[in-house]
């Protein structure tokens, strides 16, 4: 399929998820939430880590923060991205929330002075627009974690409302795809790591 009708099938699914994500209701996300967070948590992937990496909800996404707890209450470090030109984000340690500051794009990130960036968490949440049952993603048309999910050999977890999995989206050469899906109804496991995924 040519480039520029696949960016215009991206464009219109885009619009979709994102019409029926600002529709939710504030009790709704919070209680799906909740039950996203509580299957992540469940991984062995997640509570075998280290470091992970985590990000800041923005525009009604899966509010992932309870993560931030469980994962430093268990000695994990977590880190938290930012945008540090048009296409690069880096992540950063964080070691508490108010830590965090507001970016020129309105997303809480850590502050412009933080020193300990993390080259290679080993674990990704990673948010997202749309998702697919077989791990593909459609994010908001910038590629920061496309790119940097295609170059490292960490485990990527996508996390989404219900509504927001899809039976299949357009995708690109150089859309990273899952290793695994969760919504507030079960995982997907998709990629090569999913022997090592599990709850058990």
């Amino acid at each position: 399929m040519p480039k520029r009708d696949i960016a215009q099938r991206k464009g219109a699914v885009r619009a979709r998820m994102l019409e029926r994500r600002t529709r939710q209701t504030g009790i709704q996300r919070a209680s799906r939430s909740r039950r996203i967070c509580l299957l992540v948590s469940r991984l062995s992937v997640f509570r075998r880590a280290k470091v992970v990496a985590l990000f800041h909800p923005f525009r009604g996404e899966v509010d992932v923060l309870s993560l931030f707890r469980i994962a430093r209450r268990a000695g994990k470090k977590v880190v938290f991205p930012r945008v540090e030109g048009r296409e690069i984000i880096a992540f950063y340690r964080v070691d508490s929330l108010s830590g965090l500051e507001k970016s020129r794009y309105g997303i809480m990130e850590p502050p412009r002075d933080a020193s300990r960036c993390i080259k290679n968490p080993g674990l990704y949440i990673v948010p997202g627009s749309a998702f697919s049952g077989k791990g593909d993603r459609l994010g908001y048309g910038g590629g920061y974690y496309d790119r940097i999910l295609k170059n490292c050999s960490a485990v990527s977890v996508g996390v989404a409302f219900g509504f927001q999995l899809a039976p299949s989206l357009p995708v690109g050469l150089h859309d990273a795809c899952m290793d695994a899906v969760v919504t507030e109804d079960r995982v997907y496991f998709c990629g090569p790591f999913k022997g090592r995924l599990g709850g058990h």
